[in-house]
């Protein structure tokens, strides 16, 4: 069966498309450099928020530090209280427990 003039062109034409596509695929080199693009962006953002979180148990420690010196002065400030209403020396009864 002979081919009409069109449709070799169009198996030509289809032959021509296939080659180009398998030869050098724009599209998948789009894709390499936007993947590349969006691995870059995650680290960014990762090491963002890594920063973030440093500030954050940066900023708990010291005021947890404030927070327990206040609590321990004011147990201490107490048991002196009570020592001194039991009468005894401020010394002779702490760690005693």
């Amino acid at each position: 069966m002979e081919l009409a003039p069109g449709e070799v062109a169009e198996h030509q034409i289809d032959a021509f498309i296939s080659r180009r596509a398998r030869q050098n695929d724009p599209d998948q080199e789009r894709e390499e450099l936007y993947a590349e693009s969006v691995r870059r962006y995650n680290a960014g953002r990762w090491e963002r928020h890594l920063w973030d979180c440093l500030r954050h148990h940066e900023s708990m420690i010291r005021s947890h530090t404030v927070t327990l010196a206040g609590l321990i002065a004011g147990h201490e400030r107490e048991a002196t209280r009570c020592r001194l209403a039991l009468g005894l020396d401020n010394n002779e009864s702490k760690g005693a427990a």
